[in-house]
């Protein structure tokens, strides 16, 4: 049963404290320069249909893998009784039957800054300004208070901060860029990789192959409860970028997610998760996210 209200239920959906659609996707006039502007809102129902607009919305990287959009798999926070369906729906209904000005109306009615409501973490995509500036941003913010920020241009953890999440700080009809606000732990400005190669045999260290500009491609962006699940690509060490051949990949998948009430209950936990990669070589995670700074080895055993 959709909302009766439908106009204020899409637009608290769409807005950041719903799904983050209006952080990446613009209405009317595309904005002059933007590196995460996805297609227009009012125009997607007049390219696709409602059954292809729901699969998309719940696993966009099954249909395009490269795509920077997370799958929406959990219901956002004090919306439509918390009803994934639901609020799929009603996002749907509005866009398909509201008239271009109504869409926009709606979007600038928009809230200037994002709070984390709930046990749910809160998934802003864009360009991220503050302690580490990002034009291809995820921001995460859990609900023990810790934020962090994961480049996917660079395929890195940019920064980690505390005690809020972000403010806007600008806008280009519906295109925001976002600051970071709240206490710094750690941040970095290195636009070199988080993540080597190391060759047994030699001891060389090895950095993934740049293609246009990117180290890697980010696959796929999943809520899992309280939980973030962050999935991408590297060039496997050997490999030339032009192959796209399942073995020229190595891939990682992390999950992060704030700790469990107790004695380290401030902090998080990142797990990391590696395939494909070639033998002879261990991986190594140049890891400061959290204040922690060191190297994680990552060889025959998966997790770390």
């Amino acid at each position: 049963v959709l909302p009766v209200a439908l106009e204020p239920t899409a637009g608290a959906l769409l807005s950041p404290s719903g799904f983050s659609c209006i952080n990446c996707h613009y209405v009317g006039s595309r904005p002059s320069s933007s590196e995460t502007s996805a297609p227009d809102l009012t125009m997607i129902t007049k390219r696709v249909d409602r059954r292809w607009f729901h699969r998309w919305v719940s696993n966009p990287a099954r249909i395009i893998p490269s795509t920077p959009m997370p799958a929406f798999n959990v219901p956002a926070a004090k919306i439509a009784d918390e009803d994934l369906l639901v609020q799929k729906e009603a996002v749907w209904q509005f866009l398909k039957h509201a008239d271009r000005k109504s869409i926009r109306r709606t979007l600038a009615e928009g809230t200037t800054a994002v709070e984390v409501a709930g046990l749910r973490p809160a998934v802003v995509q864009g360009r991220v300004e503050g302690f580490a500036p990002v034009v291809r941003g995820i921001a995460i913010g859990f609900s023990n208070g810790n934020s962090v920020l994961f480049d996917f241009g660079r395929v890195a953890w940019r920064g980690h901060w505390k005690g809020g999440f972000l403010n806007e700080a600008g806008r280009h009809g519906a295109q925001h860029w976002w600051e970071a606000v709240g206490e710094p732990v750690w941040s970095t400005h290195d636009d070199g990789p988080q993540v080597l190669y190391r060759e047994r045999a030699s001891g060389a260290w090895i950095g993934p192959a740049i293609w246009r500009e990117r180290f890697g491609f980010l696959d796929r962006v999943t809520q899992v409860g309280r939980a973030v699940r962050i999935e991408y690509r590297l060039r496997a060490p050997g490999q030339r970028t032009g192959t796209h051949e399942p073995q020229a990949w190595v891939r990682v998948v992390e999950l992060i997610e704030p700790n469990p009430t107790g004695a380290d209950a401030d902090g998080f936990t990142r797990s990391i998760e590696i395939s494909g990669l070639p033998d002879g070589y261990d991986l190594i995670v140049q890891h400061s996210l959290g204040g922690f700074e060191g190297q994680v080895t990552l060889g025959d055993t998966p997790w770390g």
